[in-house]
């Protein structure tokens, strides 16, 4: 593996790690707390009487890869993403029960985001994408073999993908048919990677390396879109 991208890959270990042990690694439902927990057995706040989070397992996750990412347009419609280096894994909740869905051959999926249950895209290592109908996961050509970190959208026909961590960062835009790479604006950080991207309103914002953020406020797939802005 490239220096670059062990570097990148080991600090996502850590985090999905930090992932798993929150999600699987809590008490299972009904069971009382610690003795020195300030918490009653009945869940509630001492302080005003509301009802305390409780975390429970959500499915018995021993001998799968690491979980990275989850999103979900309801309750009764929830997508978890991960894997291992070498095969993605996907996991679907219903409302009900957890079910393992079938993933195209593609590396470690990173992170997912959607606009419902027939339209939800996941993106990972090695430039792997792949797509949701409804139906079946399909595996889209990102026309790129770098590592995958985040993708964000404010349509199906208007998503960024964002990755790198070996020689220089990604950006890609997705029009619903064709990905799209755009330069990186000039900055002063030497970043080799762009991690997340998000959007509000008319500004999208993504983040990497070295405090690095950038900015569109065009809402389109010129190069000129994107610019650096301080990270303090």
């Amino acid at each position: 593996m490239p220096p670059g991208r062990k570097c990148v890959y080991s600090a996502l270990r850590i985090y999905l790690l930090f992932a798993v042990v929150t999600v699987g690694g809590c008490s299972s439902a009904g069971q009382a707390p610690p003795e020195d927990s300030d918490s009653p057995p009945d869940g509630t706040n001492p302080s005003d009487g509301s009802q305390a989070v409780i975390w429970s397992v959500a499915f018995d996750a021993t001998g799968l890869g690491a979980l990275s990412a989850v999103w979900g347009s309801s309750a009764n419609d929830v997508f978890v993403v991960g894997g291992t280096p070498s095969q993605g894994e996907i996991y679907h909740f219903n409302g009900a029960v957890w079910q393992t869905m079938r993933v195209p051959k593609v590396p470690l999926l990173v992170w997912v985001f959607g606009f419902g249950l027939d339209d939800v895209t996941a993106v990972g290592l090695g430039g792997g994408v792949v797509h949701f109908d409804g139906d079946s996961w399909q595996r889209l050509d990102s026309g790129t073999t770098k590592d995958l970190w985040g993708i964000w959208g404010s349509a199906s026909d208007d998503m960024w993908i964002v990755g790198g961590g070996d020689g220089e960062a990604v950006i890609l835009h997705f029009d619903g048919t064709n990905f799209t790479p755009i330069p990186m604006p000039a900055n002063d950080r030497d970043a080799k990677a762009l991690f997340k991207v998000w959007g509000i309103g008319s500004k999208i914002f993504a983040v990497g390396e070295n405090g690095l953020i950038i900015q569109n406020e065009a809402g389109g797939p010129a190069p000129s879109s994107w610019f650096q802005v301080p990270a303090g």
